[in-house]
């Protein structure tokens, strides 16, 4: 509707002026007259190109500097336009993305440019950018064409790994350093069928009469899940500390990914384990940690819940898990642990409490449409 009554502007602008041109030469005469006259023709015949080019002499795309980043990371986006060689040079174009604009008289004959622009910083999930708006119109004010053009790229942000544990509550204590540190005083454990014989802590063997494990050494083999609770009631509806949980999921992965022996699995079911010796198992896993949303996946509780986790999980002997899951959770997975220490297996239990440790970040920041994916709830 906009562009037919631009048409209609010009059209009875153009009739207007050229009659009064006409009339002026008729009346004037001479060379000067008629050139004048020719040269207004001149004009309104670029108007008319203007108007007929507006929406079809121009190249509008919008670029992020990179795919994917860390949560927290500025994103620059990069706004690349060109206007083709027959469009009228009448023309007088702003371009916007979010909070960027760019505005400017274009000259004739080919012409390009580009612009960036910082976005963020940007809280994990999954970002589509917002279509770049562009508006048209001439010196004269005949004709004003808005258009969109064009999608944005999908940009994927990471969860940044959580480096201070102070938001975490251990309630079964690690054996190695690092979200592996070691505990004081526990170094030995009753030998189990199935422990190597390189894991025979011999001292502890001696001192206590009972053939010992060394606990610091249960899963070195390099065959470790984590397991991530995804269940809003583990949590309590903190959204904090469910994002400390993914975090946290997230620096154990990058942590243990030595090789392709590992294996991750959530609550709601995703699945996957890397196969031995094909590579780490980050890149199958981290969009899933950058989209990770909570949620009410199949409510059960008890033994239901371990049932479930033991059947799709399971875990071998020497094999180690690392459960990350809130306040709330953790009384239930501790049933869970206690069925895969009765098979060989060894877990590490983290709580998240999400009452610290989280930087202030833009949730939905300009230029970006619609509500990131991976939000909690």
């Amino acid at each position: 509707m906009r562009a037919a009554l631009a048409y209609l502007r010009v059209v009875g602008w153009t009739m207007v002026v050229l009659a009064m041109g006409y009339a002026f030469a008729k009346i004037q005469g001479g060379f000067s007259g008629w050139y004048l006259f020719a040269v207004v023709a001149v004009l309104f015949v670029y108007e008319w190109m203007a108007v007929w080019t507006s929406t079809r002499g121009w190249e509008v795309a919008v670029v992020a500097d990179k795919e994917s980043l860390w949560a927290g990371d500025e994103l620059v986006v990069e706004l690349r336009w060109r206007r083709w060689r027959w469009a009228s040079w009448l023309t007088w174009a702003r371009v916007k993305v979010g909070a960027a604009e760019w505005s400017t008289v274009l000259p004739p004959g080919d012409w390009a440019g580009r612009r960036q622009a910082p976005m963020g910083p940007l809280a994990r999930g999954e970002y589509r950018l917002a279509p770049a708006e562009v508006e048209i119109s001439d010196f004269f004010g005949l004709y004003h064409v808005r258009m969109k053009v064009g999608n944005g790229p999908t940009v994927v942000v990471y969860p940044q790994p959580l480096e201070d544990r102070a938001g975490l509550q251990i309630l079964r204590a690690p054996a190695h350093k690092g979200f592996r540190e070691e505990r004081p005083g526990m170094t030995a454990r009753p030998y189990r069928p199935g422990d190597r014989l390189n894991w025979i802590h011999w001292r502890a063997t001696a001192a206590r009469g009972l053939l010992q494990s060394r606990e610091a050494e249960v899963g070195d083999p390099g065959r470790w899940v984590v397991c991530l609770d995804l269940r809003r009631q583990a949590y309590a509806g903190d959204p904090e500390a469910f994002e400390q949980a993914v975090r946290a999921a997230t620096a154990v992965v990058l942590e243990r990914d030595r090789s392709g022996e590992g294996g991750f699995w959530t609550t709601d079911g995703w699945w996957v384990r890397g196969p031995r010796g094909k590579g780490p198992l980050w890149p199958a896993v981290r969009r899933a940690l950058a989209a990770a949303r909570w949620g009410e996946p199949a409510g059960e509780k008890g033994g239901a819940l371990v049932d479930r986790v033991v059947r799709e999980v399971g875990l071998r002997v020497g094999e180690e898990a690392i459960v990350i899951t809130g306040k709330a959770g953790a009384e239930e997975w501790e049933e869970v642990i206690r069925r895969w220490r009765g098979w060989g297996g060894e877990a590490v239990l983290y709580a998240a409490r999400g009452t610290e440790g989280r930087e202030p970040i833009s949730d939905r920041p300009a230029g970006f449409r619609g509500e990131r994916k991976g939000a909690p709830g």
